[in-house]
């Protein structure tokens, strides 16, 4: 997987989009006695010794400055003015402006103090003109795409994982509390130098109407809107399909949807991509997603589903197997168990497919080569029985494909992943972890370290250095039925015969080997 590189933000605490502000920086109080509130409760007036430098950010809602508090800890702050009003620029009226401006503060101050996800707010002021909040200095090298873990060639799922964390966990954080964020998007996650990644910007920000009712407001940075939005009637769902988007963006260094036609001067339009949002199909095939793992690919599918009330919440998504802390987004680009593993496994045949689950049956418990594997089984078994419903992994493999392309669920479903299933188990129900090793691991990597080489040679000295076709067929015949069951074991014994090369019946260990490095039609 690739990552993309991205033009250095401003470091500070948030900006803001849209055009630069008019909001001058203040210069320094002189000392003297507290203020009184001002005009929205807060002190009125920035503290002596609080002493504001350069600039670190502007956009249509304020400017950001570097500031450091004389006589204290030495830590760094970030003071982010908010002007009390916007002039010519305004919108809507002078009163509901001012509210959304005290709601910023106040919603950022709940948040921060609920979630070391949020970036700290230390304190708030105001004075005739603006607004102004004290945070920490995120000084860690800009926003979130600027993360140097998250740059480079061979950006791995691991590393987008923790990205996504840290954005579902602020975002988790704001909805336990009641608020929509509203401009999820990766500028608005600020690197800090301890290496954690916080929100910021609390602009947009808004609290869920105590009604049950929507929002209504359109705001947002564009590609990021979820579909409610641009239908203007949208709840916290939301912010999780932009979580979405974001994260589709990480792993694949572009976002999901775009204006294809774009306005005269060919940037994007409202219209085009709005249309887009509500109606164009989600790719998640084209290069580089044929490198992702399907795990990966199974959230952002969830995500991004446009059916609000189908759509995971962000606290959902935290638990997913894939994100969540020790989790099985691999070190490498390419996932553990993924799609196209199981249509190799699909495509062996019934003799390889027995040899393959015998000889994942021989692995050590404590085996290097299949841990990752260990933690994606884990993870489908929820209730710690042993094995994974073959149900799962059909849930796992549709959500990948999308509706259209599965019908139900289950083994007995419709679509490409029923029958893939199909050809892969012959009716099981459930598979017990070498049963899901077998079909999902990847064996030329196996086969290359000359690790199956040596489990099967402590095996067949157990055994009288050969073994009888009867066990192999009935391990992957025995749960077929009917006419399904005659052709497994037609399959199997015509391999069977070519593999058994001597002619005694049995398979020696050269003919195990040979069979397994053998590659289906």
């Amino acid at each position: 997987m690739r990552g993309r590189g991205a033009r250095p933000r401003p470091r500070g605490a948030g900006g803001g989009g849209g055009a630069r502000g008019a909001v001058a920086a203040p210069a320094a109080a002189e000392p003297g006695p507290p203020a009184a509130a001002g005009q929205l409760g807060l002190p009125q007036g920035l503290p002596a010794g609080l002493a504001l430098g350069r600039l670190l950010g502007a956009g249509g809602y304020g400017r950001v400055y570097a500031a450091a508090e004389a006589g204290g800890s030495g830590a760094g702050r970030a003071v982010k003015a908010v002007p009390k009003s916007l002039g010519r620029r305004a919108t809507v009226p002078p009163e509901t402006y001012l509210r959304k401006v005290a709601a910023e503060a106040a919603l950022h101050a709940e948040a921060a103090a609920a979630s070391p996800a949020v970036c700290p707010l230390h304190a708030a002021y105001e004075d005739d003109q603006a607004v102004y909040l004290v945070l920490e200095l995120c000084d860690g090298g800009g926003s979130l795409l600027q993360a140097p873990w998250l740059r480079g060639e061979d950006v791995s799922e691991r590393a987008v994982a923790r990205a996504a964390r840290s954005v579902l966990e602020a975002t988790s954080a704001c909805h336990a509390l009641g608020i929509v964020f509203r401009d999820v998007k990766p500028e608005n996650f600020l690197l800090c130098a301890d290496g954690r990644v916080v929100l910021s910007d609390f602009g947009q920000a808004a609290r869920l109407p105590e009604d049950g009712g929507t929002l209504s407001e359109r705001c947002g940075t564009l590609p990021y809107l979820a579909p409610e939005v641009v239908r203007r009637s949208y709840g916290q769902e939301a912010d999780c399909w932009s979580c979405g988007v974001v994260l589709y963006q990480l792993l694949s260094g572009r976002l999901p949807f775009t204006d294809e036609e774009g306005g005269a001067d060919g940037r994007p339009t409202f219209k085009g991509m709005a249309r887009a949002i509500l109606y164009q199909p989600l790719d998640l095939e084209s290069p580089p997603w044929d490198s992702v793992s399907v795990a990966a690919k199974h959230l952002v599918r969830q995500l991004l589903e446009r059916d609000p009330r189908r759509r995971i919440s962000a606290a959902e998504a935290l638990e997913h197997y894939w994100v969540r802390e020790g989790g099985v987004a691999p070190s490498a680009p390419l996932g553990a168990a993924d799609r196209g593993a199981l249509e190799r496994y699909a495509a062996a045949g019934a003799l390889r497919q027995a040899l393959l689950r015998q000889t994942a049956a021989l692995a050590p418990d404590d085996a290097p080569e299949v841990a990752a594997l260990r933690k994606v089984f884990e993870s489908l078994d929820a209730d710690g029985a042993g094995c994974v419903r073959v149900a799962d992994l059909a849930a796992v493999l549709s959500g990948l494909e999308g509706d259209e392309a599965g019908g139900e669920t289950g083994e007995g479903g419709g679509g490409l992943q029923g029958d893939l299933l199909k050809r892969s188990f012959r009716g099981q129900e459930a598979l017990v972890f070498s049963e899901f090793v077998a079909a999902f691991a990847d064996w030329t990597v196996l086969q290359g370290g000359g690790r199956v080489e040596e489990w099967l040679e402590r095996a067949m000295a157990e055994s009288g250095g050969s073994v009888a076709p009867d066990d192999l067929a009935a391990a992957v015949c025995g749960s077929a039925d009917g006419g399904a069951a005659e052709e497994c074991e037609a399959d199997f014994n015509n391999a069977f015969q070519e593999a058994d090369r001597d002619r005694d019946g049995r398979l020696g260990l050269q003919e195990w080997l040979a069979a397994l490095r053998a590659s289906p039609e």
